[in-house]
């Protein structure tokens, strides 16, 4: 199975609640792709439509 995760991080840095799910799906031998947004807004989100 592959999963696509899109969250935010405008600090850099991902929340531990990310980091826990992503390390469940690891466990499970889910392959996942991962864009992390690092600027506020709905512009943000638009701008990074490019990476999938």
């Amino acid at each position: 199975m592959k999963v696509l995760i899109v969250c935010s991080g405008t600090k850099g840095i991902l929340s531990p609640f990310i980091k826990g799910q992503l390390s469940s799906l690891e466990k499970l031998g889910v392959e996942f792709f991962f864009i992390q947004i690092t600027k506020k807004g709905f512009w943000s989100y638009l701008l990074h439509l490019k990476y999938l």
